[in-house]
């Protein structure tokens, strides 16, 4: 790529925050070359990730995502149903959404949530759940279990 250029005399002078990330089996670079990048740049953080992959949109890209987002101080949360819904007026309406929201807003910072419907419905994929008890859901639907999807499990 751009290993020729040598941009160590402007290191000192970056003043934004700084993340460098490096591979540890990097095959263009050497993971002490992203060491010596962050140790010049005021205030960066280095973090070695586990592959080989140069490229950040090759390989373990969730890991590279995640990185970025704890950086930025984002930690994004979600909820996830399923069920018949109605649209109407450019959206959509009706339980199921109603049960989606409310699985999200009980999400903490960082987990996917999601309902006893959606595990069941990817019985059998590598996915890890961590059950997060009963919460009672709105427009009547009862009590339902919630689960935190803590991993993928690649096949």
């Amino acid at each position: 790529m751009n290993a020729e250029v040598d941009i160590r005399q402007a290191l000192p002078l970056v003043r934004v925050p700084s993340l460098v990330l490096h591979r540890s089996g990097d095959r263009c670079l050497v993971v002490d070359e992203g060491r010596y990048l962050a140790s010049r740049i005021p205030g960066a953080r280095f973090i070695e990730l586990p592959g080989n992959d140069h490229l950040p949109f090759v390989g373990d890209q969730d890991a590279i995502v995640s990185a970025v987002l704890a950086q930025a101080g984002i930690a994004a949360s979600a909820g996830l149903h399923t069920r018949e819904c109605a649209q109407r007026n450019g959206g959509v309406e009706g339980m199921a959404v109603s049960v989606a929201r409310a699985i999200a807003e009980r999400a903490a910072p960082g987990e996917l949530l999601i309902s006893r419907t959606v595990k069941d419905l990817v019985a059998g994929v590598a996915f890890r759940f961590t059950e997060r008890g009963r919460h009672v859901m709105p427009e009547d639907a009862g009590e339902w279990r919630l689960y935190a999807v803590q991993s993928f499990v690649g096949v």
